[in-house]
């Protein structure tokens, strides 16, 4: 990505100072989806800041927030309906620490599989992370990810604070909320990775009464060779709830791949979750997809995808459980 300098201050502090920088980025898109019903319009432009920084003593930081994530940026959280918010951080020789809405624990460890089409066709190429952006949380309850880098390995560590605003301001006998943290290490070493991850989230309500507790441990890595990368995640994991039927052992396997031709670049992924349930037996979802792009230069492209669902449970509302999908258009980066 393109970056342009937006602005420049210094920071006086005592004896000297240290610099700090703004820099502004963004992204684009338009283009045609089929949602499997029908064919419709889509259209995003985004803007990026990033923020940067240096202390005398040697220590940076920074943050960063889209330019439609400024509330969420200001409360230091996320909004599950909307996405990841902003993120600020601080790292010298102990670490890099950050909060607001970084990756969990496992996911900075591992990452997902290799996404395809335009507008990510549903983004069915995520592994299933308790921890981290993107997962249920409300705006007042930001992530922390700590991480350390030694040599080949590297360790992290997250957790997301349990309370809402209301609760703790007003009334924590009311309090509610969930309560995720995580560990996970990593192994890189040329073009090979291999990570592992334990992950743990607990849904409350007031008093300390919980709702679900679901536990699950994460392994896999990538290898490339050459223009072509290969990515795999295997998930095993348990959920605890209340409800007896609702409780279920579970295991997600995932493959992904990525190759590049010239100024073309193939994606393609393939997922399967499947649930064990003591009443109704094992029910699997599964999720296929493969994609392309063109380099157009100057940081456009053109982009296009097509994916397919077979859903045994959680399938969209009013709609088959099979489902075929796919977008193409024009992608921009500034």
């Amino acid at each position: 990505m393109k970056k342009i300098l937006f602005a420049t201050t210094a920071l006086v502090m005592t004896a000297g100072a240290a610099a700090a920088e703004v820099s502004l980025a963004g992204d684009g898109r338009m283009g045609v989806i089929y949602d499997g019903d029908e064919w419709g319009f889509t259209s995003r432009a985004r803007v990026q800041f990033n923020l940067s920084g240096e202390t005398d003593g040697g220590l940076t930081f920074g943050g960063s927030f889209r330019v439609n994530d400024e509330g969420g940026a200001n409360f230091g959280g996320r909004l599950a309906s909307e996405g990841a918010r902003g993120t600020v951080f601080i790292a010298g020789p102990f670490g890099r620490l950050a909060m607001g809405a970084p990756a969990g624990a496992s996911e900075a460890a591992l990452g997902n599989l290799h996404g395809v089409g335009l507008t990510g066709l549903g983004d069915y190429h995520d592994i299933d992370y308790l921890t981290g952006d993107g997962v249920g949380a409300s705006a007042w309850n930001p992530t922390v990810l700590y991480s350390y880098t030694f040599g080949d390995f590297s360790f992290f560590a997250s957790a997301t604070d349990a309370h809402t605003a209301g609760g703790r301001v007003n009334n924590p006998a009311l309090d509610s909320g969930r309560e995720d943290y995580g560990v996970a290490v990593a192994w890189a070493s040329g073009d090979f990775k291999v990570a592992a991850g334990y992950e743990s989230s607990q849904t409350a309500l007031g008093g300390g009464v919980s709702l679900e507790r679901v536990e699950q441990f994460v392994i896999g890595g990538d290898a490339t060779f050459g223009d072509f990368t290969l990515r795999a995640a295997y998930v095993n994991g348990e959920r605890n709830t209340g409800v007896a039927a609702a409780a279920a052992d579970y295991e997600e396997l995932g493959l992904s791949g990525a190759a590049t031709f010239d100024l073309i670049t193939v994606t393609a992924f393939a997922r399967e979750v499947r649930q064990d349930f003591a009443t109704v037996g094992t029910l699997k979802n599964r999720f296929y997809g493969i994609g392309a792009s063109y380099d157009l230069g100057g940081g456009a492209a053109m982009v296009g995808g097509i994916g397919h669902r077979d859903m045994d449970f959680g399938a969209p509302a009013n709609r088959e459980g099979k489902e075929t999908y796919g977008d193409f258009g024009v992608t921009f980066r500034f």
